[in-house]
């Protein structure tokens, strides 16, 4: 039988050498529509499959979109049992097992090759023998030569030979904004053609994270846009009109035209936005379902097609059809955002179309049509009655003809002279009996009926009703035709600020590095700029403007710059009035590639839990413990000597703690030295403040309002402190955690479980020419 060709790029090609899948396993864009996994095949993944997942920050966006939050919102708007998409480490409770973060690192950290070692230890252990899906994330690197691409994709394949019962799932890297010839792009294409030319499985990150949930709203005005070509980037931002620059936000766009916690949910993703968190633990969900043997049915058709029909008030529908062995084809259509009907219309085998006439009564009523086509078989032979996955998507809009076309491309224009605003559009209709001029003044209420102009008009002046100057302010507008009592859709919309002073300069101006990305953050202190014109200079060079933003942006991310150099950035406020003066500078020195190391083995870290109820107790060997003091230590490696530090945290693994609101464990420095296998209360003096800590020394303090139960607190930034170590600046005696909240909590050590106890994250890169070696000053959260 021939595996699926779904919206999961299944593409069947023969093969000399056998494998598990006849087919690619693509799980891209197209297959985050979680309602269309059934309850069934969600059950057969939690029962089958035991996952080991190895990721750092940008690879915790799966797991950010499969959080608690997910099985919430799914039961609350699509009706599902609770607990259906819940997972855990060691799948308890009937959830899915997911060995999170099995090994430290990624696919580019600590370098290309480490990961691959990492695996064959873990599978080589006996206590992981249940472990049947291996998946690895990259967290940038993936921006590289396709030789570099090569390693990678030759280690799988050595993995693929040597555990052939174990799923080895590939993926793709993060987009970067280098758009469609950039060397990310190259790389990823050269991961989908492995994967597609072997009947490999791919979880097509990059892919993912390119396009708008059409299944969501097929209406939406961007569904079908690739933005990765549009230099989209992993926090969503893209160019929308074509100059260089991304001051567009799709994900942010989608989110605020929908309701939260309807169409979408918080998922916290890392470096992204929640709606990108949303697919990919959907798309997730759909690889296990597939890995777990969801749909091994027929193939799926394609390349459907939705077009009016030759009677009005119809649809016609096309597809390819792929199946050999299918008994006939289902079509399922939504009206609007309604609920979808899975059986909307059933069709004999080989069928390759379907006309839509409302039963045989025609017209359809006005409106969106959705539709997909399945290919069913009957039971028989002892197997069940089952469908293919669904076709792509194909909607279609059945309009009133006597509704005018909206106008478009509205452009407005402030005459500073005579305090007006001239707009300009694009007349698209031919049977409007006027336009209505719509506008909104400072954000407020829309006036929907501001004023109206002839048929066949183009341009208008907004003069304050024959009595310029308008009052200063921000002045937005969106144009309609109409047609007596039908209207059209609005143009867009376009703003106007008019002012006699120009407006205020903005301050706050703050920046901060990651890789060969600057992202820019400033408070903007006007109400009445047209835009914001970023400048940047580098190394002792002259400033130079690099981008005009939309007035009340706050944000900018400077990317693709050139490593080992300073960048320094300053932002002004301008109108059509004058510029304000210019911000505070910030500046950032671009490092070359950067790695990242993750201390949690117990021969990396001493720790010890110290007891004052108990005070003569070393507790060096102790696996887990009611916390009052509780010192860390870490061998750091000498791979960070000479290093810059641009990141340290330090995790700790809490359970059976329960924590009423402003309560806090209290980080510090050590300042002498001690002994695992030695310390105790009173043989190391850290019952009272003073020789061994100071409070005034505060690193971080970490406030938890719920209870934790057998999971990370979050991580707390102690970078400062591990530069000074890194330097040699002051000795490493560790950090003491403190807690005097007078409320219990458990924490676990480094002899419980290397991935359930203390661990230590860095990020490193080498050191700037120029740094200002300063000593660092501990504040909270540095």
């Amino acid at each position: 039988m021939k595996k699926i060709f779904c919206l999961i790029v299944f593409l069947h090609v023969m093969f000399l050498c056998p494998s598990l899948w006849a087919d690619p396993v693509i799980v891209d864009h197209t297959c985050t529509d979680i309602t269309a996994i059934p309850q069934s095949a969600i059950e057969a993944a939690k029962s089958n499959l035991h996952i080991a997942y190895g990721h750092t920050s940008h690879g915790s966006q799966l797991i950010s979109g499969m959080g608690s939050g997910l099985d919430t919102f799914m039961q609350n708007n699509y009706g599902t049992p609770a607990g259906l998409y819940t997972w855990n480490e060691g799948g308890t409770g009937g959830a899915l097992d997911i060995d999170d973060g099995f090994m430290p690192g990624d696919l580019g950290n600590p370098d290309r090759t480490t990961w691959a070692a990492r695996t064959r230890t873990y599978l080589n252990d006996p206590t992981n023998a249940d472990v049947n899906v291996v998946i690895w994330s990259w967290c940038g690197q993936a921006d590289t030569s396709i030789a570099n691409i090569d390693i990678y994709l030759n280690l799988m394949e050595g993995l693929i030979v040597d555990y052939p019962d174990v799923k080895f799932v590939f993926m793709t890297g993060h987009l970067t904004g280098s758009g469609a010839t950039g060397q990310l792009n190259l790389a990823n294409a050269h991961i989908r053609n492995h994967c597609i030319t072997n009947s490999r499985i791919l979880y097509d990150f990059a892919d993912i994270e390119s396009f708008d949930p059409a299944w969501l709203d097929p209406s939406w005005p961007g569904n079908g846009t690739d933005y990765m070509a549009l230099l989209a980037n992993d926090q969503c931002y893209y160019d929308s009109d074509g100059n260089g620059s991304r001051e567009s936000n799709w994900a942010l766009a989608w989110q605020a035209a929908h309701t939260q916690d309807v169409h979408w949910w918080a998922s916290g993703a890392a470096h992204s936005q929640h709606l990108n968190g949303n697919l990919k633990g959907y798309a997730a969900w759909w690889l296990w379902a597939r890995l777990a043997g969801w749909n091994q049915c027929t193939n799926a058709p394609t390349d459907l097609a939705a077009g009016a029909g030759t009677v009005t008030g119809t649809v016609d529908l096309t597809w390819t059809d792929n199946a050999t062995d299918e008994d006939g084809y289902i079509v399922q259509a939504r009206f609007n955002s309604g609920s979808w009907d899975n059986s909307y219309a059933s069709l004999p085998a080989n069928s390759t179309g379907f006309t839509d006439d409302n039963n045989g009564t025609p017209p359809l009523a006005y409106g969106t049509y959705t539709y997909r086509v399945v290919a069913h078989k009957n039971a028989g032979g002892g197997d069940p009655a089952c469908d293919s996955f669904p076709s792509n998507t194909a909607s279609i809009e059945i309009n009133n003809p006597d509704i005018p076309t909206p106008p478009s491309q509205l452009n407005a224009t402030v005459d500073t002279h005579d305090g007006t605003v001239d707009l300009t559009w694009q007349d698209n209709s031919g049977n409007e009996t006027h336009f209505i001029i719509q506008r909104q003044v400072d954000g407020g209420a829309w006036n929907n009926s501001y004023d109206t102009v002839s048929a066949d008009t183009t341009t208008y002046t907004d003069d304050n009703g024959s009595s310029p100057p308008l009052p200063s302010g921000t002045y937005t507008y969106r144009v309609v035709a109409a047609n007596n009592a039908l209207v059209s859709a609005p143009s867009n919309t376009d703003s106007a600020v008019l002012s006699t002073t120009p407006p205020q300069a903005p301050d706050n101006l703050a920046s901060s590095a990651n890789g060969t990305t600057v992202t820019l953050t400033w408070q903007d202190n006007s109400s009445n700029e047209e835009s914001f014109i970023v400048q940047r200079k580098r190394n002792n060079q002259n400033f130079g403007q690099i981008v005009s933003l939309a007035p009340g942006t706050q944000t900018y991310i400077d990317e693709g710059l050139t490593p080992n150099n300073t960048y320094t950035y300053r932002v002004m406020a301008r109108n059509a009035y004058g510029d304000s003066a210019w911000s505070n500078e910030t500046s950032e020195y671009v490092v070359c590639e950067q790695f990242t190391i993750t201390l949690r083995q117990e021969t990396e870290i001493d720790d010890a839990f110290l007891d004052s109820g108990s005070p003569d107790t070393n507790y060096g060997d102790t696996r887990y413990r009611s916390l009052e003091r509780y010192v860390v230590k870490f061998d750091l490696p000498p791979e960070l000597s000479g290093m810059h530090i641009l990141e340290a945290t330090v995790s700790f693994y809490g359970y059976g703690s329960s924590w009423p609101q402003g309560q806090y464990l209290n980080l510090y420095p050590l300042n002498s030295a001690w002994e695992e296998n030695q310390v105790t209360w009173n043989s190391w003096p850290v019952g009272s403040e003073g020789g061994d800590f100071s409070t005034g020394n505060l690193l971080a303090s970490i406030e938890m309002s719920s209870g934790s139960d057998h999971d990370f607190y979050p991580p707390a930034d102690i970078t400062g402190i591990v530069r000074q170590w890194v330097r040699d600046t002051v000795p490493n005696h560790g950090i003491i955690l403190v807690n005097d909240s007078g409320v219990s909590t458990s924490l676990k050590a480094t002899e419980y479980n290397p991935n359930s106890c203390t661990y230590f994250t860095i990020t490193y890169t080498q050191m700037p020419p120029t740094v200002n070696l300063a000593p660092a000053v501990f504040l909270l959260g540095q």
